[in-house]
């Protein structure tokens, strides 16, 4: 096991640990080129996925996946949002989900124009993995949980700055406001599954999805351990 990966495994028992998780806390990390990817081809998706699918694989049965490009075409949200893709036609004007999703094609088009995205083209891949057997340091970390367990980590973050936090919760693309947000930010972002996640990665009904940035992983650990010593907000 490499450093990193050792380094990768103890954060994620310390947060299983002090959670109480159910399933592995998962690790997303991009590459921007191919010799980025070169050591982990093994890894690469043999047919077409969306990515709440893989994460959710990582999380219950703790494989590690690497998706390129059209790797992610299962679903358009995931190549969109990591910018593999340009947003479909019919999504960028509004017709896919007026009627249905949105009462009209006005409403639709709305809200995808704000949808966060990676830059287009610039990464080529996204390796998505259990934290404890990711060996690069990723770029976020994704917690599954309910809503006692997300007050412990909201708390825990808060702990040394003093401040609330805002979260962004979508209607659906709800792998926009859990990657492309966070990433975009450098900030964590919560958000209820969206009807596509519950379709095809089945959370539990009371998950929610508690995204941050890796750099902020030691000092929730540390506030997670703070609440539970002196009594505060803890699981």
């Amino acid at each position: 096991m490499s450093s990193i990966q050792d380094t990768n495994n103890t954060l994620a028992r310390s947060l299983s640990e002090l959670l109480a998780l159910d399933g592995n806390p998962v690790a997303v990390k991009f590459f921007a080129n191919d010799y980025e990817m070169s050591q982990l081809m093994r890894f690469r998706v043999d047919r077409p996925y969306a990515i709440c699918q893989l994460i959710s694989d990582s999380r219950y049965m703790g494989r590690i996946h690497l998706a390129i490009g059209n790797d992610l075409g299962l679903c358009w949200g995931g190549l969109v949002i990591t910018g593999f893709a340009d947003m479909p036609a019919n999504v960028k004007d509004g017709t896919r989900y007026a009627g249905w999703q949105f009462l009209d094609e006005q409403s639709s088009r709305k809200f995808f124009e704000s949808l966060p995205r990676l830059p287009l083209n610039h990464y080529k891949g996204v390796l998505i993995a259990p934290l404890g057997k990711c060996p690069l340091e990723p770029d976020l970390v994704i917690i599954f949980g309910n809503a006692a367990q997300m007050t412990a980590l909201i708390s825990a973050y808060a702990y040394d700055k003093g401040e609330s936090m805002s979260f962004i919760m979508p209607p659906t693309v709800g792998c926009a406001y859990s990657i492309a947000l966070p990433m975009l930010t450098k900030k964590p972002n919560m958000v209820v599954p969206c009807n596509g996640m519950r379709l095809l990665s089945l959370p539990d009904n009371s998950n929610l999805v508690f995204s941050m940035p890796f750099s902020e992983i030691d000092g929730v650990i540390k506030g997670l351990k703070f609440l539970r010593e002196r009594g505060g907000p803890s699981y």
